[in-house]
């Protein structure tokens, strides 16, 4: 029996529109067949890419490329303008998370840019790109500019208005804009749940304005809330810590929350590798604060730096050195993770990231000898 592509391609993105993409992704990939046994090649075109879609947005990368390669190589002369911009949008976003080079995301990017101008194709799309490309290069202003551009202009296709308003918030707290944050915190929760993951984005800003406020009544509402963006989840709890020293909030017990939402490692997505490696890397200062007798700091927005006395006392100085191994540990694994990002993306603002906890951690153990 011969399947109807129409009805397995909705189907399928009824469920990518749920974030059931592996789901979608079958549903696609019978779609694409059962379309070309039609010898409908533009509608078989058409659930490839959203195939590939759906195994890049699994972390599927290598998946993702081997669907979309071949379609980018001999795209059907009937297929829509959206889906041949698609597929040209897939390859950069693909390229951003796996071997980030700026020069083939630029050229990339400037291929998008001369076939738009005789293309239809969704209008926030270029500036959300740009203000991608600036963010993975530490040009948090112009990538704010892009994304308010990419917020202004977007007609309802392409990516969704949510990533533009949250982008847009992360870079206004990583500038020290405080109220121009919450602005665009305020724009994506008017949103509501309009868009899929719009009300996820809204929690993970939520969580990342308390923290950058080092709101305790916000952060401990964030905490109960959840937030789906594990390294963000264990940054409140660690937070919430305060000046505790009750053993319970030791971040180097075996079952304190921050430690469990850092279990579980990243996807093969190296910008999502850095944020978690640095975030690791951040808990291990937090653990050496405790033992320290410190109070819990924020390390990713430092907004209340720490003060160390002259002389720290520390009682159990084994416990300090394992902390202090586990510390180095990981900040080695970040410095490489940083300095391979920054080289491809020819910047350097995670490698001073990475170099800015090193001395954190430095200032704590001279106090401590």
């Amino acid at each position: 029996m011969i399947e109807d592509p129409d009805d397995l391609i909705e189907r399928a993105t009824k469920e990518r529109r749920q974030s059931h993409y592996a789901e979608a992704a079958l549903l696609y990939a019978r779609g694409r067949e059962a379309a070309l046994n039609l010898s409908d090649h533009a509608r078989a075109f058409e659930a490839g890419l959203w195939q590939a879609d759906c195994r890049r947005m699994q972390n599927r990368f290598q998946e993702a490329l081997a669907l979309l390669l071949p379609l980018l190589a001999n795209p059907p002369s009937d297929a829509q303008a959206f889906d041949r911009w698609l597929a040209h949008d897939e390859a950069f976003a693909i390229l951003l998370s796996i071997r980030p080079e700026l020069s083939r995301l630029r050229n990339a990017l400037d291929d998008m840019i001369e076939m738009g101008e005789h293309l239809t194709h969704p209008a926030g799309d270029i500036p959300y790109m740009e203000g991608q490309l600036s963010k993975y290069q530490g040009q948090f202003a112009a990538a704010l500019d892009h994304y308010a551009k990419a917020w202004q202009e977007n007609d309802g296709s392409g990516y969704y208005r949510h990533n533009a308003a949250r982008w847009a918030a992360y870079m206004a707290m990583a500038l020290n804009r405080g109220p121009e944050a919450r602005a665009w915190r305020d724009h994506l929760a008017h949103l509501g749940g309009s868009e899929p993951s719009a009300l996820e984005e809204l929690r993970a800003t939520n969580s990342l304005l308390a923290l950058f406020a080092q709101d305790c009544s916000a952060l401990a509402e964030c905490r109960e809330e959840g937030c789906e963006y594990k390294e963000i989840e264990a940054r409140v709890h660690l937070a919430l810590r305060g000046a505790s020293k009750e053993s319970l909030d030791d971040p180097f017990t075996r079952f304190h929350p921050a430690r469990a939402a850092l279990r579980n490692r990243p996807s093969r997505n190296v910008q999502t590798q850095y944020d978690y490696r640095l975030a690791v890397v951040d808990y291990h200062l937090a653990s050496l604060r405790y033992v320290t007798g410190l109070p819990a700091v924020d390390d990713l927005y430092y907004q209340q730096p720490d003060v160390v006395p002259s002389r720290l006392f520390v009682a159990d100085r084994a416990s300090f050195a394992s902390r202090l191994k586990h510390f180095h540990r990981s900040w080695r694994r970040l410095d490489k993770h940083a300095r391979w990002l920054d080289g491809l993306l020819k910047c350097d603002y995670r490698a001073r990231e990475s170099e800015s906890r090193l001395l954190r951690c430095n200032t704590i153990v001279e106090a401590v000898r």
